[in-house]
């Protein structure tokens, strides 16, 4: 009877490990991973009222004060950042300074540099926030950054997280003729990276401004190189509402009248991974004196919204 007992068990067991890794994909932690990707604005596209929000940093820090609150419901433990800003210079004018003084106090942060504006002084950079327990991994990579097309950029962040590399990379792709040659040389720097890293397709994540129109085909290239998926499918029945750039946005409407809603700014992620929640964010605005010095009737953080999804990652092996 007790062997009888013993062989059940030992059978039970078994049965229950071989599930857990088939339904986890050897998933790294039973926690979901929470990322977001927003670009956060250079103010450097024009307003149709004759006080230009250029190099205002009065306008800018409101903004990110407006991002801080929407944070503390999202408490993401990945930011992918497009067009975070600095004043060189400056100790004050500092998007990481605002946003380390808020929910992200205590994260680490790595930045590369896209542009210098020599007229306001600033620079813009693509970067990542992480928080503990992740770290940024020293494997060379750190200052790996490229320009890709005639005005995209993508940079790469090595990260581990409970004894597994994960491979992050912002990216702001070029919306003109160039696309098509600023794919190539995304999937060509991405795979280097890999390639430098040990880091498999499984463990990358790319977030940023990744625009499917007109180059639907291109990025159908880039998730098939890399066996991807869009974090969104399956979340957005209805389309308007996960529209990350839309007229509704007074800043967009400011800076493009002819804009038309699309889900511009998206999260990639392995098909192996598990993707638990995808929804759009920082799309909260509210009434602000700042509002009607910029010609808006509300005040909204950024120009175009954020994305937010929570996943759980599968193994390298």
């Amino acid at each position: 009877m007790l062997l009888r007992v013993i062989t059940l068990l030992l059978t039970f067991s078994l049965s229950s490990c071989s599930t857990v890794v088939l339904q986890g994909f050897g998933n790294d932690s039973n926690k979901a991973l929470s990322i977001v990707t927003a670009d956060l604005f250079n103010q450097r596209d024009g307003s149709q009222d004759e006080n230009t929000w250029k190099g205002d940093w009065l306008f800018r820090r409101a903004r990110i004060e407006l991002i801080d609150q929407q944070l503390v419901n999202i408490r993401p433990d990945i930011l992918l950042f497009q067009n975070l800003m600095k004043r060189e210079g400056s100790v004050s004018e500092s998007d990481v300074k605002l946003l380390n003084a808020g929910v992200l106090n205590g994260f680490r942060w790595q930045t590369h540099k896209m542009k210098s504006f020599s007229d306001t002084g600033e620079q813009s950079l693509l970067a990542s926030a992480i928080g503990l327990p992740a770290r940024f991994d020293s494997s060379g990579l750190e200052g790996k950054s490229i320009q890709i097309g005639k005005g995209g950029f993508a940079a790469v962040f090595p990260v581990e997280r409970n004894g597994q590399k994960i491979l992050l990379s912002s990216v702001k792709l070029p919306n003109d003729e160039s696309a098509d040659q600023a794919y190539g040389q995304l999937i060509d720097f991405l795979s280097a990276a890999m390639k430098e890293s040990g880091i498999c397709s499984k463990r990358l994540i790319i977030g940023g401004y990744l625009p499917m129109n007109p180059s639907w085909q291109n990025d159908k290239r880039l998730l098939s190189t890399f066996s991807m998926k869009d974090t969104a499918e399956g979340f957005c029945n209805i389309a308007e509402s996960c529209f990350t750039s839309t007229a509704d946005n007074e800043l967009q409407s400011q800076i493009d009248p002819l804009a038309f809603g699309q889900r511009t700014d998206r999260i990639l992620v392995s098909n192996r991974t598990r993707v638990f929640d995808s929804q759009r964010v920082f799309d909260q605005s509210e009434e602000s004196y700042l509002s009607a010095r910029h010609g808006l009737q509300r005040f909204w953080p950024l120009h175009r919204f954020g994305w937010l999804t929570k996943v759980r990652l599968a193994r390298c092996y």
